[in-house]
């Protein structure tokens, strides 16, 4: 005992395996002990079966029986032999693994017809002995063992012999075979009888209570065979027929293998891939079509560990590989990473290898049931070189291909996820629209798993070359992305690349397009709105101390220099927005901070001078003579360095002492007569400025070169709601914008014609601004009085 100790765990010199703790639900049972064991090179798991010599040293006969016969007997029914190792004081032998039936009887209960096939394995197991003119002599529960793929194997071999001869083994032994499982023959020791029986006829009465052991649970004694109430009918002729009282009458285990009693879904499915190399094209592709309706019927592991081995041969060497995938991978996913690393792995990479665009396209269109058993390294040195050749296929793999990597992206590396993204490149250029369009979303579906720098320059080219496809669904695609994306876009991003790619949709021809673009570009317009919010209000600081001075004019909201910044809703319009950039132009040009006050308006290097100075009441007053004209252009030229001003209509009836920084007068509504009231917001939009000493060229004139969208422009009552879209590249010629605002209608002209002829009736006086040229390189006109 103490050298059995020795040996748990360690195993002799000799022998390579190291045996490990017994199977207590086995002891007692037999005179071999069963122990799980390790091969001691690899680690796998194995059965080991021991004989302590010593302790049975009368059985150490039929001991060694059963180690000859388990090494010599090679058949697919019986255990299958690994090694073994017999010494002066043990017998070894081992096994592949496996669990005693009466173990494994409950769990193999819960499936339909498992239990027939395993009687079909033992009865065919049978069968071979009888063809060898042998007898098992020992058949029970105790005797018959279970496999890792569900396969029933014969083992207990002690008393394998030919029972016609002088001694056999189950003569001098048959106390090892209890009394309630033997034929009436064995007890009553009638040899004569048996030596002329067929060598089946013992084995077939063992058989029928295997049978009744298996349905109706623990015989008691011999006469319970009797009770039929847990037999199936169709096993029920075949049952009765093992407990002949005549030996030769009993069942034979070939003849048996025939019976209906094994036609059933279980036994066919088995019994098929068993002999598949043996099938026909056509069988096999029935069999295929129905299996996978069948799979729920059985065994999980007879799935993972009998069907799913022959599957994958059979995957490899036929041409319906491509109908089995499915099946295949179906069984996989059952099995745990360890098993489908060692299983499954190696054929996915051999497959994906070969060249067969049949079994590219069900290999992609499983990809789910298996992308999460295939590592990183795999698919990164392996699968994806293979892959990326669907790029350059025909359009309905190419379109798999595509799909494909949004499972691929989260196992990439950064090296492959570059080379990814240049196929992605091509392919934004393919021919067929539907390429294009999946390309731009399978690109902002895998965004997340591109790194930052690679985002950053990929991105926004990627979905504006989009936006640019003439396919209406790709510029949707593109929009869509742009909003999926918007997380890792900054504000400087957003302001000066995303929100002008997106502006271009706006005018779209497609509703669909239109209604996307707008959607996209106030989630863009808030996102800036928000990181706004959070920055200093400078510019307020820098005119704290000019508001200190006091302000001037009328209505809602703050005042700059008599005129309104702030709409009644609180928003600053776009006067006080061009009245901020003007102020900004003419401290910079006098070198004077913004705060500090103007010089007088008539001064010499102001950049607005006044023509009625005098503040006359008669008409001649309200217009620029030729003679003035021609010596403000000269004043301009001399002054075009350090002269700025914005390009909308200037007040002109003014308080000589009171004119803002930004070169506009307090009393501004006096330019308008009170009976002839402009609207309000008419005020805040930049407008060209209208030369009467040319008026018949007014709409013609747009030399300008604003890039701000108010060159151009012409004030009237009543502003049209429409908007020319020009492409970018129209930025190339002359600085014109590429969203010109269109002409506002003519009916001004009439109204600024008429007070201009009938000025000597008003009671306000008017001074008309003189239109010189642009001198300005910002993209603002540049205008003299």
């Amino acid at each position: 005992m103490n050298f059995l100790n020795l040996l748990i765990g360690q195993g002799t010199a000799q022998f390579p395996f190291n045996i490990g703790q017994a199977v207590t639900s086995y002891t007692g049972k037999s005179i071999w002990t069963l122990h799980q064991g390790t091969k001691k090179d690899d680690g796998s798991v194995v059965s080991i079966f021991s004989f302590d010599v010593k302790k049975n040293p009368s059985k150490l006969e039929v001991a060694r029986n059963g180690f000859k016969r388990a090494k010599t007997i090679r058949h697919p029914n019986f255990i299958t032999y690994i090694d073994g190792l017999e010494t002066d004081s043990n017998i070894y032998i081992v096994t592949e693994t496996i669990t005693p039936l009466d173990e494994a009887i409950q769990d193999i209960k819960k499936f339909d017809d498992a239990i027939s096939w395993g009687i079909y394995q033992i009865t065919n197991g049978l069968s071979f002995l009888s063809g060898k003119n042998l007898t098992h002599g020992n058949l029970c529960m105790t005797t018959i063992f279970v496999n890792k793929s569900g396969d029933w194997k014969l083992g207990g071999l002690d008393l394998v012999c030919d029972v016609r001869d002088a001694n056999p083994l189950l003569k001098t032994h048959v106390d090892l075979v209890p009394a309630k499982y033997r034929a009436p023959e064995v007890s009553k020791a009638q040899w004569s009888q048996i030596n002329t029986a067929p060598s089946f006829a013992i084995d077939a009465w063992m058989l029928g209570c295997l049978m009744y052991e298996c349905y109706s649970g623990v015989m008691s004694k011999s006469e319970d065979v009797r009770e039929l109430a847990s037999i199936p009918k169709s096993l029920q002729p075949s049952y009765q027929k093992c407990f002949s009282s005549k030996p030769e009458q009993r069942l034979n285990p070939q003849k048996f293998l025939e019976s209906s009693y094994f036609s059933n879904i279980f036994v066919e499915t088995c019994t098929f891939l068993e002999n598949i190399t043996l099938k026909d094209q056509f069988e096999k592709e029935t069999f295929f079509k129905k299996l996978d309706q069948h799979l729920d019927k059985l065994p999980t592991n007879i799935c993972k560990f009998k069907i799913l081995p022959h599957l994958i041969t059979a995957f490899e060497i036929g041409p319906i590989n491509t109908k089995i995938l499915g099946t295949l991978l179906k069984i996989s996913s059952n099995l745990s990473t360890e098993e489908y690393t060692t299983k499954v792995v190696p054929s996915v990479v051999k497959w994906f290898a070969m060249d067969d665009r049949g079994l590219r396209v069900n290999l992609l269109e499983n990809l789910e049931h298996y992308i999460q058993h295939l590592s990183s390294t795999v698919i990164n040195d392996q699968i994806f070189p293979n892959v990326v050749n669907g790029f350059n296929d025909k359009p309905a793999l190419k379109e798999l291909t595509i799909k494909s990597m949004l499972l691929f992206a989260p196992k990439l590396s950064e090296k492959t996820m570059l080379q990814l993204l240049k196929y992605f490149a091509a392919l934004q250029k393919d021919m067929e629209p539907g390429i294009r369009t999946n390309t731009t979303v399978c690109l902002g579906r895998i965004s997340e798993h591109i790194s930052p720098d690679t985002r950053k320059r990929v991105l926004v080219p990627a979905f504006s070359t989009s936006l640019r496809d003439p396919f209406v669904p790709s510029q949707n695609a593109g929009l869509s992305a742009f909003m999926f994306t918007q997380q890792y876009y900054t504000p400087d991003e957003i302001a000066t690349k995303v929100i002008p790619e997106i502006s271009r949709m706006l005018i779209s021809p497609e509703k669909q397009i239109r209604t996307t673009a707008f959607q996209a570009m106030s989630l863009f317009i808030g996102k800036l709105e928000t990181f706004s919010s959070q920055l200093p209000d400078t510019q307020q600081q820098q005119q704290g101390g000019s508001q200190q001075g006091g302000q001037q004019g009328s209505g809602s909201g703050s005042n700059q220099g008599g005129h309104q910044t702030m709409g009644p809703d609180g928003q600053e319009t776009m006067l006080g927005w061009a009245y901020g950039l003007t102020k900004k132009y003419i401290a910079t040009a006098t070198n004077e901070s913004p705060l500090a006050s103007p010089p007088p308006l008539n001064s010499s290097n102001n950049s607005y001078s006044s023509s009625n100075s005098s503040s006359s009441n008669t008409p001649s007053s309200n217009f620029t003579s030729p003679q003035q004209s021609k010596q403000s252009e000269k004043e301009k030229e001399k002054q075009k360095t350090t002269s700025y001003s914005t390009s909308s209509s200037s007040s002109t009836t003014t308080k000589k002492n009171n004119i803002n920084a930004d070169g506009w007068d307090e009393n501004d509504d006096d330019l308008f007569d009170d009976d002839e009231p402009v609207v309000e917001t008419k005020k805040s939009i930049p407008s060209k400025v209208i030369n009467n000493n040319n008026n018949n060229n007014n709409n013609n004139d747009n030399s300008s070169g604003n890039k701000t969208g108010g060159g151009g422009m012409k004030l009237s009552s009543k502003p049209k709601n429409t908007f020319s879209y020009q492409d970018d590249d129209s930025d190339n010629n002359n600085n014109k914008s590429s969203g010109d605002w269109n002409d506002w209608d003519d009916s001004n002209n009439n109204t600024v014609s008429s007070r201009n002829s009938s000025s000597s009736s008003t009671k306000k006086k008017t001074t008309t601004i003189v239109k010189s040229k642009p001198t300005s390189t910002d993209g603002w006109d540049d205008w003299n009085d």
